[in-house]
Protein backbone atom coordinates (compact mmCIF):
# COMPACT_ATOMS: atom_id res chain seq x y z
CA UNK A 1 0.00 0.00 0.00
CA UNK A 2 1.31 3.32 -0.65
CA UNK A 3 1.49 5.92 1.47
CA UNK A 4 -1.26 8.45 2.43
CA UNK A 5 -0.22 11.93 2.95
CA UNK A 6 -3.47 14.35 4.35
CA UNK A 7 -3.60 18.02 4.72
CA UNK A 8 -5.06 19.42 7.45
CA UNK A 9 -7.02 22.46 7.62
CA UNK A 10 -10.07 22.31 5.82
CA UNK A 11 -9.28 18.62 5.32
CA UNK A 12 -8.91 16.64 8.46
CA UNK A 13 -10.82 19.60 10.58
CA UNK A 14 -13.22 22.11 9.14
CA UNK A 15 -11.11 24.96 9.98
CA UNK A 16 -8.08 26.78 9.61
CA UNK A 17 -5.63 27.09 12.67
CA UNK A 18 -3.71 30.28 11.01
CA UNK A 19 -7.40 32.15 11.46
CA UNK A 20 -8.15 30.11 15.39
CA UNK A 21 -4.46 30.93 16.32
CA UNK A 22 -4.69 35.03 15.13
CA UNK A 23 -8.60 35.70 17.16
CA UNK A 24 -7.27 33.75 19.82
CA UNK A 25 -3.85 35.90 20.18
CA UNK A 26 -6.10 39.27 19.58
CA UNK A 27 -8.69 38.47 21.57
CA UNK A 28 -6.21 37.94 24.61
CA UNK A 29 -3.52 40.34 23.28
CA UNK A 30 -5.38 42.98 21.17
CA UNK A 31 -2.42 45.56 21.45
CA UNK A 32 -0.68 43.09 18.82
CA UNK A 33 -2.25 44.04 16.37
CA UNK A 34 0.24 46.43 15.00
CA UNK A 35 3.10 44.61 15.28
CA UNK A 36 1.25 41.72 13.31
CA UNK A 37 1.88 44.08 10.23
CA UNK A 38 5.12 43.80 10.39
CA UNK A 39 5.18 40.39 11.09
CA UNK A 40 3.32 39.48 8.02
CA UNK A 41 6.50 41.52 6.29
CA UNK A 42 8.66 38.96 7.29
CA UNK A 43 6.66 36.04 5.35
CA UNK A 44 3.74 33.75 5.47
CA UNK A 45 6.24 31.27 7.44
CA UNK A 46 7.97 33.94 9.77
CA UNK A 47 4.20 35.33 10.31
CA UNK A 48 2.64 31.67 11.55
CA UNK A 49 5.67 31.04 13.67
CA UNK A 50 5.35 34.29 15.51
CA UNK A 51 2.07 33.66 15.98
CA UNK A 52 2.32 29.86 17.23
CA UNK A 53 4.95 31.04 19.63
CA UNK A 54 2.51 33.30 21.10
CA UNK A 55 -0.72 31.12 21.17
CA UNK A 56 -1.71 27.60 22.30
CA UNK A 57 -4.53 25.98 20.92
CA UNK A 58 -6.89 22.92 22.63
CA UNK A 59 -6.25 20.53 19.84
CA UNK A 60 -8.71 18.45 21.54
CA UNK A 61 -11.32 20.76 20.50
CA UNK A 62 -10.63 21.19 16.89
CA UNK A 63 -13.61 20.26 14.49
CA UNK A 64 -12.33 17.03 13.09
CA UNK A 65 -13.67 15.62 9.81
CA UNK A 66 -15.81 12.38 11.07
CA UNK A 67 -16.00 10.19 8.12
CA UNK A 68 -12.19 10.99 7.05
CA UNK A 69 -10.73 10.47 10.33
CA UNK A 70 -12.44 6.81 10.22
CA UNK A 71 -11.22 6.02 6.93
CA UNK A 72 -7.47 7.16 8.32
CA UNK A 73 -8.00 4.82 11.58
CA UNK A 74 -8.96 2.30 8.89
CA UNK A 75 -5.70 2.52 6.91
CA UNK A 76 -3.39 3.17 10.20
CA UNK A 77 -4.49 -0.07 11.50
CA UNK A 78 -3.75 -1.92 8.00
CA UNK A 79 -0.41 -0.74 7.89
CA UNK A 80 -0.62 2.14 5.93
CA UNK A 81 2.06 4.67 6.61
CA UNK A 82 0.16 8.28 7.36
CA UNK A 83 1.97 11.33 7.02
CA UNK A 84 0.37 15.14 8.13
CA UNK A 85 1.36 17.42 5.46
CA UNK A 86 0.20 20.58 6.45
CA UNK A 87 0.74 24.33 5.90
CA UNK A 88 0.18 25.21 9.31
CA UNK A 89 2.93 25.96 11.58
CA UNK A 90 4.75 22.35 12.88
CA UNK A 91 3.78 23.10 16.87
CA UNK A 92 0.13 23.01 15.64
CA UNK A 93 0.81 19.66 13.60
CA UNK A 94 3.07 18.07 15.46
CA UNK A 95 -0.02 18.61 18.79
CA UNK A 96 -2.50 16.85 16.29
CA UNK A 97 -0.62 13.74 15.28
CA UNK A 98 0.47 13.12 18.73
CA UNK A 99 -2.84 13.68 19.70
CA UNK A 100 -4.16 10.98 17.06
CA UNK A 101 -1.80 9.06 17.46
CA UNK A 102 -1.96 7.64 13.57
CA UNK A 103 0.52 9.61 11.92
CA UNK A 104 4.20 8.29 10.92
CA UNK A 105 5.70 11.59 9.67
CA UNK A 106 4.95 14.92 10.16
CA UNK A 107 6.26 17.83 7.28
CA UNK A 108 4.36 21.77 8.59
CA UNK A 109 5.83 25.01 8.12
CA UNK A 110 8.31 26.19 10.29
CA UNK A 111 9.89 29.54 10.76
CA UNK A 112 11.71 29.37 7.68
CA UNK A 113 9.07 27.52 5.18
CA UNK A 114 5.77 28.06 4.56
CA UNK A 115 4.29 24.27 3.41
CA UNK A 116 2.08 24.67 0.84
CA UNK A 117 1.50 24.17 -2.60
CA UNK A 118 4.45 23.43 -4.99
CA UNK A 119 6.75 23.03 -1.60
CA UNK A 120 4.06 20.45 -0.34
CA UNK A 121 4.24 18.88 -3.30
CA UNK A 122 7.98 19.05 -3.75
CA UNK A 123 8.35 17.76 0.26
CA UNK A 124 6.42 14.72 -0.41
CA UNK A 125 8.28 14.04 -3.68
CA UNK A 126 11.46 14.48 -2.03
CA UNK A 127 10.28 12.05 0.83
CA UNK A 128 8.31 9.21 -1.53
CA UNK A 129 8.67 9.76 -5.14
CA UNK A 130 6.42 11.26 -7.93
CA UNK A 131 3.60 9.58 -8.12
CA UNK A 132 4.28 7.02 -4.94
CA UNK A 133 1.46 8.40 -2.50
CA UNK A 134 -1.57 9.54 -2.73
CA UNK A 135 -2.92 12.55 -1.29
CA UNK A 136 -6.06 13.84 0.67
CA UNK A 137 -7.07 17.84 0.16
CA UNK A 138 -9.36 20.36 0.11
CA UNK A 139 -8.55 23.43 -2.33
CA UNK A 140 -6.92 24.90 -5.26
CA UNK A 141 -3.52 24.78 -3.05
CA UNK A 142 -4.04 21.46 -3.15
CA UNK A 143 -3.56 20.71 -7.22
CA UNK A 144 0.30 21.26 -7.30
CA UNK A 145 0.25 18.04 -4.88
CA UNK A 146 -2.21 15.93 -6.83
CA UNK A 147 0.01 16.49 -10.00
CA UNK A 148 2.30 14.62 -7.97
CA UNK A 149 0.43 12.01 -6.66
CA UNK A 150 -0.70 8.77 -7.52
CA UNK A 151 -4.55 8.84 -6.25
CA UNK A 152 -6.17 11.93 -5.17
CA UNK A 153 -8.98 11.93 -2.19
CA UNK A 154 -10.71 15.42 -1.76
CA UNK A 155 -12.85 16.70 1.14
CA UNK A 156 -16.19 18.72 -0.20
CA UNK A 157 -14.67 19.66 -3.08
CA UNK A 158 -16.25 22.27 -5.42
CA UNK A 159 -17.58 20.53 -9.03
CA UNK A 160 -15.09 22.88 -10.98
CA UNK A 161 -11.87 21.92 -7.92
CA UNK A 162 -13.05 18.28 -8.71
CA UNK A 163 -13.35 18.47 -12.50
CA UNK A 164 -9.34 19.86 -12.10
CA UNK A 165 -8.11 17.31 -10.06
CA UNK A 166 -9.30 14.85 -12.23
CA UNK A 167 -7.24 15.88 -14.99
CA UNK A 168 -3.82 15.74 -12.81
CA UNK A 169 -4.47 12.40 -11.67
CA UNK A 170 -7.01 9.59 -10.65
CA UNK A 171 -10.01 10.84 -7.60
CA UNK A 172 -10.13 8.01 -5.81
CA UNK A 173 -12.44 9.36 -2.83
CA UNK A 174 -14.39 12.11 -2.36
CA UNK A 175 -15.40 12.65 1.51
CA UNK A 176 -18.75 14.93 1.78
CA UNK A 177 -19.60 16.87 4.93
CA UNK A 178 -19.33 14.50 8.05
CA UNK A 179 -17.91 16.65 10.68
CA UNK A 180 -17.58 15.47 14.01
CA UNK A 181 -20.41 15.95 16.50
CA UNK A 182 -17.29 15.17 19.25
CA UNK A 183 -14.69 17.10 19.02
CA UNK A 184 -11.96 14.22 20.25
CA UNK A 185 -9.81 12.38 17.84
CA UNK A 186 -11.19 8.90 19.45
CA UNK A 187 -12.48 5.81 16.49
CA UNK A 188 -16.06 6.36 14.99
CA UNK A 189 -18.24 3.98 16.09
Amino acid sequence: MIPLAVDLDGTLVQTDLLFVSVSKMLRRSPWLLAPMTVWLLAGRAGFKHKIAQRTDLDITQLPYHRGLLQFLHQQHDRGRTLVLATASHRKYAHQVADYLGIFHHVLASDQNFNLKAANKARALRELFGHSDFDYVGDSRADLAVWAECAGALLVEPTPALLSRARTLTAVKMVFVRDWRDRRDGSRCA
